[in-house]
């Protein structure tokens, strides 16, 4: 899940794709996971992330 949460703040992978590359198919499984571990589903992870970086640029 670790790497999930890695490809998600690293590149503009595809969640769908992202799930395919951490070795999960079932993407229910997956996006309970992720957020009972980040709180947060990875499509809002990756909001969150590029908010972030946005936030960043405009400092």
């Amino acid at each position: 899940m670790s790497h999930a949460g890695r490809l998600l703040t690293t590149t503009d992978l595809p969640v769908s794709e992202v799930m395919n590359e951490s070795g999960f198919t079932n993407q229910n499984i997956f996006n309970q996971l992720f957020k009972n571990l980040y709180g947060m589903t990875p499509r809002q992870s990756r909001i969150s992330t590029v908010n972030t970086e946005y936030s960043k640029e405009s400092i």
